[in-house]
């Protein structure tokens, strides 16, 4: 992942070379000025909690922009961080743009900095070695089906002129993102990101998604007596057990001990929670026959508040009144355990109005 071998380059000093050489190669007359933008970042793709794609990704690339009268032309060369190497392919893009000035046309509206502004810009500390920090957060997840990213490592901006100006930015960053799957498509969704890796801040967070995963109630010895009943009379048991997926095995436990609906009102909240934040309705109604169920809605709210944790107004989530337009009797609906329209007005299923008209057409 890392540059492992590579002598370590003083990126500073390596432009302020570059910007001295292509200043020594000007001639009367001449005026420049140039950009650097370069980064040496890890990337590191995971999976089912582990290592599936580690990389690194190196790049410089300078842009040089040469000057005479009110003519000028631009270059950019990809550099490769030796500065023996890359003096020569400098000079040789210096005396390129000096060859094709003559054919440019005059540039009206060049306007070029009277003042020289110089600054210098450094954040960011020295981070672990990628290495080490998916070591941790591998760790942490402790065998739970983790997919993520983790990119890190110094991001570095250069600029230059012929007048003496020089700015200098350089940043070294880290950006993790992950989720902890618990079943299909169902996750929580994590990141951490700074300048400085702190590895109690990622416990923290860690901790965090753990807690936001479906919580449901199991009891070590009845689920074992579950899984042990489902298991095959014949084969190796390690092989046996190492083919079992313990979240399918998990939620088929859930099921059968009517735990179910603690994620059930998950999922719904999850699903909510998308359109609360896209479309910030003041009142969400939830109906249908699964919201029958004692507590449920009641379990969604709670659920819904949690997972926005203050970050917008939490919107109120109601039951369906579809006899709202009745009388006040018919306001508060009695589905009798049906859902859509067979279960409005008291659980009477309301002819269609074709069915209406061919009743009185037999009459």
């Amino acid at each position: 992942m890392s540059l492992a071998g590579k002598p370590e380059v003083n990126m500073e000093d390596y432009f302020q070379s570059l910007a001295a050489i292509v200043q020594n190669a000007l001639q009367a007359g001449e005026r420049f000025t140039a950009s650097l933008d370069a980064e040496e970042t890890d990337f590191v793709r995971m999976n089912r909690g582990k290592v599936r794609q580690p990389g690194t990704v190196a790049q410089r690339y300078l842009t040089l922009r040469l000057i005479r009268d009110a003519r000028h032309g631009e270059h950019s060369l990809s550099l490769t961080g030796d500065l023996g190497a890359d003096a020569s392919a400098v000079r040789d893009a210096v005396a390129g743009l000096r060859a094709v000035l003559p054919e440019l046309a005059d540039d009206p509206l060049l306007l070029l900095p009277t003042e020289v502004r110089s600054s210098r810009n450094v954040r960011g500390t020295s981070l672990p070695p990628s290495e080490v920090v998916i070591d941790e957060v591998l760790a942490a997840a402790g065998g739970l089906d983790l997919v993520g990213i983790y990119a890190a490592g110094p991001v570095w901006r250069g600029f230059a002129n012929s007048e003496g100006q020089r700015n200098w930015h350089a940043t070294n960053t880290f950006n993790l993102q992950w989720s902890l799957y618990h079943r299909a498509d169902k996750a929580v969704k994590t990141g951490h990101a700074g300048f400085a890796w702190d590895a109690t801040a990622f416990e923290h967070k860690m901790a965090q998604a753990r807690e936001a995963l479906p919580e449901v109630g199991m009891d070590a010895g009845a689920f074992l007596a579950h899984v042990a009943q489902r298991l095959p009379s014949t084969g190796e048991a390690r092989e046996v057990l190492t083919s079992l997926r313990a979240a399918d095995l998990f939620l088929a436990f859930a099921c059968v001990r009517v735990e179910a609906w603690a994620l059930e009102a998950r999922y719904l909240a999850l699903g909510l929670v998308n359109v609360i934040l896209t479309l910030s309705p003041p009142r969400v109604v939830l109906g249908g026959g699964v919201l029958a169920r004692a507590g449920l809605l009641e379990r969604v709210r709670g659920e819904v508040t949690a997972l926005i944790g203050g970050y917008v107004r939490s919107p109120e989530i109601v039951a369906p009144l579809l006899g709202l337009l009745g009388t006040a009797a018919d306001r508060e609906p009695d589905h009798r355990g049906h859902a859509g329209l067979s279960g409005t007005r008291g659980g009477r299923a309301r002819r269609s109005p074709r069915r209406r008209c061919r009743d009185r057409s037999r009459g």
